[in-house]
């Protein structure tokens, strides 16, 4: 049936479940992706799903290479620019404006809080601003404070 609607592009006994486990997903001849997922039947059968997955592998595509290309520019910046997971308040991304201010590298800020790098007070102000960011009725907040890492003044930060 997969091969007379075009969704089967390699011989039954490849697609079939065997000794080894399938590729899960096959490229056929139309250009289209299939996401498989063979299920075991207790009396010995099997069944199998398959999963018309193009459009979200394109989508998936894009996303990165914009994801990517945002990262190459906020990168570059001259300016402090750091994103947290809303979530936990974990760190995301820092460019390395934000890496130079801070003197931590990217791989020590991301996936921690404000209070795992700054000092007490420098920490709960960042975390007085995201709450006032994210609590604010027209869509953005503005806040300025001076930051100290490893207990010195080094710059002003701007939440918003």
């Amino acid at each position: 049936m997969r091969r007379k609607r075009g969704v089967l592009d390699v011989s039954t006994e490849i697609s079939m479940p065997g000794p080894r486990p399938p590729r899960p997903r096959h490229r056929i001849a139309n250009g289209k992706a299939v996401l498989v997922k063979y299920f075991s039947l207790p009396n010995g059968g099997s069944v199998a799903t398959h999963l018309d997955c193009t459009d979200q592998r394109k989508l998936s595509r894009k996303l990165a290479s914009t994801t990517q290309f945002l990262e190459s520019v906020l990168d570059n910046v001259p300016v402090c620019v750091a994103a947290k997971n809303i979530e936990d308040g974990r760190y995301i991304f820092a460019n390395r404006a934000f890496e130079r201010f801070s003197r931590f590298s990217r791989d020590h800020i991301v996936g921690k809080r404000a209070d795992e790098i700054f000092r007490p007070d420098t920490a709960a102000a960042i975390v007085k601003a995201d709450e006032s960011a994210l609590n604010a009725r027209e869509g953005y907040f503005r806040n300025e404070f001076t930051s100290s890492a490893l207990g010195e003044a080094r710059a002003r930060l701007q939440a918003g």
